[in-house]
């Protein structure tokens, strides 16, 4: 059948092949379903076919209607499954806020965060703008008790700091005192010969 029309469906549609909208496809549903009894499935696919250097998008779009403020959450991914009394729990979740509205200083917030051993989500990774122009804060961890691991190594082109201890190319400075408490040896390698105290 070929409707040149709109055609309005108040029942439930169910087709038993694919669906291939070339027109582009609008849901003005609250909530939309993609459910598979498969291993493995359902997968969803944005796919790109022009042969060129450009990609396919997912945007996530909040318009309010009304000027955005600070907090405003743009979007939010989240990750659920059963816990071991069949509770439909989220374990992981994304989100993507406004951390400023102002026109002309806009800037952004990301957060991932955990469920934390008693269920709660707590942030273990923030990237937020920060108070400098093309500054970005980044907080990893949640709490004095996060461990954080660097398998590889870890290259600073600023400062790295340490409580009152400030590590700085070419020198280590602290407010206090500072102390070398080793298992082994101490070995001091200076190239100039020289090691002043």
């Amino acid at each position: 059948a070929t409707i040149g029309e709109t055609l309005a469906v108040t029942g439930v549609l169910t087709t038993t092949a694919a669906a291939v909208f070339n027109g582009g496809f609008t849901s003005n549903g609250d909530t939309v379903t993609f459910a598979s009894g498969n291993a493995d499935d359902p997968i969803i696919i944005i796919k790109n076919t022009t042969n060129d250097a450009s990609s396919a998008g997912l945007q996530f779009v909040k318009d309010k209607g009304a000027a955005g403020a600070d907090g405003d959450d743009i979007g939010q991914i989240d990750f659920i499954a059963d816990n071991d009394a069949q509770q439909q729990t989220t374990f992981v979740s994304i989100l993507s806020e406004v951390s400023t509205a102002a026109d002309g200083s806009e800037g952004g917030k990301y957060a991932v965060r955990l469920a934390t051993h008693d269920g709660e989500m707590q942030t273990g990774l923030l990237l937020q703008d920060g108070n400098a122009e093309d500054e970005i804060d980044v907080t990893i961890g949640s709490g004095t008790s996060s461990v954080t691991t660097i398998a590889g190594t870890l290259t600073s082109t600023g400062n790295i700091t340490l409580g009152d201890t400030v590590i700085t190319d070419g020198s280590i400075t602290d407010t206090g005192d500072f102390t070398v408490d080793v298992a082994g040896d101490i070995n001091l390698d200076a190239g100039g010969s020289d090691i002043l105290l």
